[in-house]
């Protein structure tokens, strides 16, 4: 599993790869029946996942009312392990200079739908690393991750294709967006969103009884 597949400086640093997820575990994730987990209900023996946000309910961490975004928290352990893997945990450390030891690493399952208004953003201060990994989509070309310079111009589209994606650090001047599709035209794009981040002011335990899918890195 090359994550540092392609190195890229420009707009800022981040890192493209392709054919990172095994085979088996890039299909179960590209097929799994997110529809089942509308309203907040459902539940999966498979990926353990559990549905947290739909659509505009989201409001206590950022606006999405610009577009529709399903969510679903990944408990997994065969996904989660991947990301946690001792090697690859110390080839990140030694590749961006990072310390990851006692952080913590979270699986998402991240839906998009009909991204017509999109924010070019920066991520929240506790994010150390965003890996995203993109599972499918209706539109391959231009809709991965957009992403812009430090006055916000746009520099570059990555494009969509399954099984490829983006690996940065979160840092002050990695503005970025989803994709922004001409209103009117219906787009879907499903991805992995593994985040690497520090622990919140609770201890492992505390943070475990309301946030199942989060595991500390060894």
């Amino acid at each position: 599993m090359d994550i540092f597949e392609n190195k890229q400086t420009a707009p800022w640093l981040h890192y493209t790869f392709n054919n990172l997820l095994p085979t088996g575990i890039l299909k179960e994730l590209s097929e799994f029946p997110v529809n089942e987990f509308n309203n907040g209900e459902g539940n999966s023996e498979d990926f353990k996942l559990e549905s947290i946000n739909v659509g505009n309910e989201i409001k206590n961490e950022t606006d999405y009312n610009y577009f529709d975004i399903v969510i679903h928290n990944i408990k997994d352990k065969k996904i989660i392990n991947l990301f946690r893997d001792k090697n690859l945990i110390s080839k990140v450390q030694e590749k961006l200079n990072i310390n990851l030891s006692n952080k913590v690493v979270e699986a998402e399952l991240v839906e998009l739908k009909n991204t017509y208004k999109p924010e070019i953003h920066l991520d929240k201060s506790d994010k150390i690393i965003t890996v995203l990994v993109y599972l499918k989509t209706d539109k391959i070309e231009e809709s991965g991750t957009w992403l812009y310079d430090e006055n916000k111009n746009l520099h570059s589209k990555l494009d969509g294709r399954p099984n490829s994606g983006i690996l940065f650090i979160n840092a002050p001047k990695t503005w970025h967006s989803v994709p922004i599709m001409e209103e009117g035209k219906e787009f879907i794009r499903r991805s992995l969103l593994i985040t690497y981040r520090h622990l919140p002011r609770l201890t492992y335990k505390e943070l475990i009884k309301y946030r199942k899918n989060i595991f500390l890195i060894p």
